[in-house]
């Protein structure tokens, strides 16, 4: 008894040094034993989404430590976080009290467009996978999508209707038709200003407000046009065929009224104008008046793939002048320029022994020195055709310079389609029996199933940062029917 009033008497008489006297055997705020993270199964992109755990937030002695598996954080015992891109997040809480004592849980969270796909077909159960959009499928098939943002694109049909959507793909509009008569190409350059070639014709039409209506500008001097640019306000250059195998670019100084030769068969146009022709291995700094040869070119051979955007930084990838057919490069060569192509540093790029006698057969370079490389055996004893012997895919990460070896879904033969490199961590593949599509660099694969299709997907296109479009075009008798479909959600963000 006198002990406890001893210690009651001390405590009162440091109450003017200390905040509290909690005594020598004060136990320290239990950790729950069970600890539950609480999470909804999944979410809306970008929408608002409140996390709490089965620890008692009241509790002053507790610490929270959440990893929302999106490299962000918060240490809120009940904090609201928005997931930007969709994909499978894994959410992790760590919960310590002022002893040190810790514990985890974790919980799974899917972030995607769910609300856009509601009441839809779709492939997975509960809206998920790849469902299907308006238009449904009708007796025709895309020719071009084009996307000026993430919401706004167009797709041109076979019969030369046009589409509209403004949520991304969500759903699709019909828009008046070049004066009526459709059109064989599509080019926007921004959400407002676009371009279209007729369908009869190499006749050329302008739009300045998103293809509400269309105005006549004249015939391009091409018996057929493949590709348009716009470079500022007024420079249009327009490459295709001006007779059977023999390609031409004509350049238009005043928004397609009257056109002149080029110089060069223009390929691709750099941010600046700087025109470019990746076949011949010319490049031209004054609008296709005059073209010089690019060093690269001229010294190594073919290019194979080319980042020509930035004047800057750019970067070529060559064969080795050795080969007779540039696209059968065993040896390649990268290029850097960062003077728009006057000079340009050069190395012998580091590639993998690629197994069965496979060489390069396509190879793409994205920004930010992303790109893919294609190998294959495509040809037998003195250039006789053979049987594929199996594909090898290839990825760089720094414009060419170094190659590495990225596992397919499966034992993969035969040829790549069209468009199957998407972006520099986006690609799909198809053959007659599947369709697989990756969205993280290979790192893993998911099969493209469309609801009530049995066919692979013919195009792919991305429409936003984790909105994916596909068609699937089936013969019917003489009717082709198309279906445009969008992935829910692509499994994993896309960071790399």
């Amino acid at each position: 008894m006198h002990r406890r009033i001893l210690r009651l008497a001390t405590c009162v008489a440091a109450a003017g040094m200390f905040a509290a006297c909690s005594g020598d055997d004060a136990a320290p705020t239990p950790v729950p034993l069970n600890l539950q993270v609480k999470v909804p199964a999944r979410a809306e992109v970008d929408a608002a989404v409140t996390l709490s755990s089965s620890a008692e937030p009241a509790q002053a002695g507790l610490r929270f430590d959440w990893d929302f598996g999106d490299g962000s954080r918060s240490t809120e015992a009940a904090p609201s976080h928005r997931f930007a891109q969709g994909g499978r997040y894994e959410i992790r809480l760590t919960v310590r009290n002022e002893a040190g004592e810790q514990r985890s849980a974790t919980a799974a969270l899917q972030a995607g467009h769910f609300a856009m796909v509601a009441g839809r077909t779709c492939s997975g159960a509960d809206n998920t996978g790849w469902c299907w959009q308006r238009p449904l499928p009708f007796a025709t098939s895309l020719r071009n999508i084009v996307f000026a943002d993430a919401l706004q694109g167009w797709a041109l049909a076979e019969t030369g209707v046009l589409l509209r959507t403004v949520d991304g793909g969500q759903n699709w509009s019909r828009q008046p038709a070049p004066l009526g008569q459709g059109a064989s190409l599509l080019r926007f350059v921004d959400t407002l200003n676009g371009w279209a070639v007729g369908t009869e014709s190499t006749r050329l039409f302008r739009t300045a407000n998103g293809g509400q209506s269309w105005e006549a500008i004249g015939e391009v001097p091409l018996g057929r046009v493949t590709e348009l640019w716009q470079i500022g306000a007024a420079t249009v250059v327009a490459t295709g065929l001006l007779a059977p195998n023999a390609d031409a670019t004509v350049i238009s100084d005043d928004a397609g009224k009257t056109w002149r030769a080029s110089a060069l068969v223009v390929k691709e146009v750099g941010s600046t104008g700087r025109l470019w022709d990746t076949w011949s291995g010319r490049m031209s700094a004054d609008l296709g008046r005059t073209a010089q040869a690019i060093d690269p070119w001229r010294r190594e051979g073919g290019i194979l793939g080319a980042d020509l955007a930035s004047d800057t930084d750019l970067s070529l990838v060559t064969s080795d002048d050795s080969q007779v057919e540039p696209s059968l490069a065993v040896t390649l060569m990268h290029h850097r320029s960062s003077d728009g192509g006057v000079h340009w540093q050069s190395q012998i790029a580091a590639v993998p022994v690629l197994p069965d006698g496979r060489e390069i057969q396509r190879l793409q370079l994205f920004g930010q020195g992303q790109g893919w490389a294609w190998a294959a055996t495509i040809w037998g004893t003195y250039g006789n055709p053979t049987d594929d012997l199996g594909t090898t895919l290839l990825r760089t990460l720094d414009g060419g310079r170094t190659w590495s070896i990225v596992p397919w879904f499966g034992d993969v033969r035969g040829q790549l389609p069209n468009g199957a490199f998407i972006d520099g961590h986006t690609l799909w593949y198809a053959d007659d029996q599947r369709g697989q599509i990756s969205t993280d660099a290979g790192l893993s694969w998911h099969a493209i199933s469309i609801p009530g299709e049995t066919e692979s997907p013919t195009q792919v296109r991305r429409a936003g940062p984790d909105v994916l479009l596909v068609s699937v075009s089936r013969n019917t008798g003489i009717r082709r029917c198309l279906a445009a479909c969008t992935i829910a959600a692509v499994e994993g963000p896309s960071e790399y």
